[in-house]
């Protein structure tokens, strides 16, 4: 069970429908307006997750963990691997396409679980997250470890639906775990830990009957080839028999490879 209630964060510091994205802004002062879906601490998507190396890539996958749970109900807490805490914010940003319109898209904001914290005191001041336009922006260049966002409310007055429109069932089956987290079984996790892959998905067994099970009869060795007896052809010449002349012999040549009666080492051929 990799998901976890807002209570147990820890202290530390330390539809089918919609296609969800990765929210990001790459550059200093970048910004994106946007609407939280969230109205509640119950609907926060926060996990306990591993953090490993996938061929070129890093995913995070499920700790199999609770809180409370001991060590050794996760695979990868059981051999040291760290654990991470990680919230998947639900948000709609607001983006102009080609033709300036303003798209609505669903998108998932990968953040440190602490702030979830800074979503519930938004919640204390303004209510229902969803009903709310907020505007992101990030403070610091691409690459710097220290960069923060500020997200600024903006007035009721400025929250027109229909340049920003609320799409109430745009998260709808969707869920973090499964996707941007992988969910892996104890058993996967431990093939993972001894071979640095998970296991593939097995195939559909499928019955494949051999010859005999056809009622094919099965030949161990070639059936002897017997040559037909003919009885020789005898010419006649007015009524008087003539014997053929007999057969001269083919002619012989010698084989390509042969020199004189000396042998020619062939060269080997490699299929």
């Amino acid at each position: 069970m990799a998901r976890i209630s807002f209570n147990d964060i820890s202290t530390s510091s330390n539809n089918e429908g919609y296609r969800v994205n990765f929210f990001s802004l790459k550059n200093d002062n970048d910004e994106a307006i946007v609407r939280i879906m969230h109205d509640s601490t119950d609907s926060f998507e926060i996990y306990n997750t591993h953090q490993i190396q996938l061929g070129s890539r890093y995913r995070r996958i499920n700790c199999l963990r609770t809180p409370h749970d001991p060590l050794e109900v996760c695979p990868f807490c059981n051999s040291g691997t760290p654990i991470k805490q990680r919230i998947f914010v639900h948000m709609i940003q607001y983006v102009r396409d080609d033709n300036g319109n303003i798209v609505p898209q669903a998108v998932i904001w990968e953040r440190a679980a602490s702030f979830a914290r800074d979503l519930k005191d938004k919640i204390d001041n303004y209510g229902p997250l969803s009903d709310c336009i907020f505007k992101i922006k990030r403070h610091g260049a691409a690459g710097y470890l220290q960069t923060t966002y500020s997200i600024d409310y903006f007035p009721a007055g400025m929250n027109n639906p229909s340049l920003y429109p609320k799409i109430d069932n745009i998260f709808d089956n969707y869920s973090a775990l499964g996707s941007v987290v992988m969910d892996k079984s104890a058993d996967e996790i431990n093939v993972f830990i001894n071979t640095g892959e998970f296991p593939a998905n097995q195939p559909e067994n499928r019955v494949v009957e051999s010859v005999n099970e056809q009622n094919i009869p099965f030949i161990q060795s070639p059936v002897p080839t017997v040559q037909p007896t003919v009885p020789p052809i005898t010419a006649t010449i007015n009524n008087t028999p003539v014997s053929p002349a007999p057969a001269s012999p083919a002619p012989t040549r010698p084989a390509p490879w042969a020199n004189g009666g000396q042998t020619v080492t062939r060269p080997n051929r490699y299929m």
